[in-house]
């Protein structure tokens, strides 16, 4: 597909799903996800760039609510009067524009209509500056991963057609110390890989069935049969809504399986394992389960990629995004 076509192809997909003009988090998912699966870029890069996005919006958000711990801004200052959607909706488009350039007139069309729809006082000049401020620390943080002209450095091996082919992950991991980190001691052979899951009280990602609340059981059903790791995008954002949370706990969630979704698949690449995707399912599935439903009712994974989904997934659990103590007599915004 050509430039000029995918740019055409994204505006069509901006007005053919009409922004909600009430929930800036949704809305840019929606826009940040159009964005990628018409970039033609390769699968991890796409998950990076979801990563990104939800990185940056939660991070804005945390910045003028100070509710979560941060982890790549420093301590937010818990700034009032800000309007939450604008700053949400400045930081997704700073990272959108700064990934995809050529999309600049789409995506700005696209701001200015969750501007213009931002619940309460009218965005600000400060709104949206501290968004975009956010964001590009975002970016600065990921920009070791571009080349000398600003594009992905591609280190993938090339197949016997010429097309390269994905056997490493070129990024750095989100929330790992390295790619090997939860790799098994013993390589990873592909019968163990696809074995059948015989526990019939264990769904397809080895999660129990009656530990789950129903409703995330059905969504978390839906992961064994998803094509790539960007099919849970959808999914966790119908979760998501179907709780009324707040901006920033949307953010929140968007952003900590962006990142072990991103991570989990790298894991897999760098492992050679034959179903990376299903490492990403396993790892989103855990962190639905932790933040909707089973907790630590999750039955022994059954298997080497739910094994190791699960255990990147709990890590970044353990140390990413966590609430903030608050001070006695202080209530949280």
């Amino acid at each position: 597909m050509t430039l000029g076509l995918r740019s055409l192809v994204l505006v069509c997909a901006l007005l053919v799903h009409p922004l909600s003009r009430a929930d800036a988090v949704a809305d840019w998912n929606k826009i940040a996800l159009d964005t990628v699966v018409q970039s033609g870029q390769p699968l991890e890069d796409k998950l990076r760039a979801m990563a990104m996005v939800h990185v940056a919006m939660f991070e804005a958000l945390n910045f003028i609510q100070g509710r979560y711990t941060p982890h790549f801004i420093v301590e937010p200052p818990r700034l009032s009067g800000m309007s939450i959607e604008a700053v949400a909706a400045a930081a997704a488009h700073h990272v959108l524009v700064d990934l995809y350039p050529e999309q600049g007139a789409a995506l700005a069309a696209a701001l200015r209509t969750s501007l213009d729809g931002s619940p309460g006082p009218r965005a600000t000049t400060t709104d949206v500056t501290t968004g975009a401020n956010i964001a590009a620390l975002i970016c600065a943080v990921r920009a070791s991963e571009r080349g000398a002209e600003g594009d992905l450095t591609d280190r993938r091996t090339p197949s016997s057609t010429g097309r390269p082919i994905a056997t490493a992950s070129r990024l750095e991991p989100w929330v790992l110390k390295s790619s090997s980190q939860f790799r098994p001691a013993d390589p990873i052979s592909r019968q163990d890989a696809l074995s059948t899951r015989e526990d019939k009280d264990v769904n397809a990602l080895g999660v129990r069935v009656r530990a789950v609340r129903p409703d995330v059981q059905t969504e978390m059903n839906r992961f064994s049969s998803l094509a790539t790791p960007l099919d849970w995008n959808p999914i966790v954002a119908e979760l998501i809504s179907s709780r009324g949370l707040s901006p920033i706990e949307s953010a929140r969630i968007h952003a900590l399986i962006s990142m072990v979704v991103a991570d989990a698949y790298a894991v897999g690449l760098d492992a050679h394992y034959p179903c990376a995707p299903c490492i990403a399912a396993s790892a989103a599935a855990t962190v639905l389960a932790s933040e909707f439903g089973a907790g630590g009712n999750a039955s022994k994974a059954v298997n080497t990629d739910q094994a190791m989904g699960r255990e990147i997934a709990r890590y970044a659990l353990g140390q990413y995004f966590r609430p903030l103590q608050q001070p006695a007599g202080r209530a949280s915004h």
